[in-house]
């Protein structure tokens, strides 16, 4: 899917293909889930920012969606509803393991892009998605924005995460840390999150 904007444009894809290690020369398949922000600078497009997934279960686009981002004024509270978002709302939803919370703060065309595993479209697959990781682990994060950029009606959230895990099976806490991604999409004068891409910190 492309998301074109005056400036800045948001593009989501798969690629799949072949690994080569250059030491021995063995192979792997590799397949992966990407999202792009691409700006427009001297009238050509370039990527500023760059996130990819390796797809536990490729699910390849098989059609290009474009939708074009009309651009509109913003505010200052554009920016704090957008903060707001994704480091007090977003992490309170994760630390009280409500899965429907979660998926509530995505608008209709929602997607979500983890590590090893496919992605994710629609309320039902992020909530039934969200309900697997909750009865396994339950998070407590803070996010820290690192970049907030708004065009029009979208705008891109580059922010990084830092916690904890507690499996619950166990019982262990373990040290948690995230590299995030998020589009997000004025709807009816409301900010909600419409990609959300993240992997882990190395």
């Amino acid at each position: 899917m492309i998301i074109v904007g005056k400036e800045d444009s948001f593009v989501r894809s798969t690629s799949a293909g072949t690994l080569t290690i250059k030491a021995n020369g063995a192979t792997a398949t590799e397949e992966n889930g990407e999202v792009f922000i691409v700006k427009k600078a001297d009238d050509q497009w370039k990527i500023a920012r760059y996130l990819y997934n390796k797809m536990g279960t490729l699910s390849q686009a098989v059609s290009t969606d474009v939708t074009e981002n009309k651009a509109s004024s913003y505010t200052e509270a554009d920016r704090s509803a957008i903060n707001s978002l994704t480091t007090a709302t977003h992490s309170s939803a994760l630390a009280s393991s409500d899965a429907a919370a979660v998926s509530n703060l995505f608008e209709t065309n929602r997607v979500l892009t983890a590590p090893d595993a496919p992605t994710m479209k629609g309320a039902a697959a992020i909530k039934a998605t969200y309900e697997g990781v909750f009865s396994a682990i339950k998070l407590t994060l803070a996010f820290t924005i690192d970049e907030i950029v708004i065009d029009g009606d979208y705008s891109y959230v580059r922010s990084h995460s830092g916690g904890t895990t507690l499996i619950n099976a166990t019982g262990q806490t373990v040290p948690a840390s995230y590299r995030e991604i998020f589009v997000v999409k004025k709807v009816d004068g409301v900010w909600k999150i419409s990609w959300y891409a993240y992997n882990q910190s190395s």
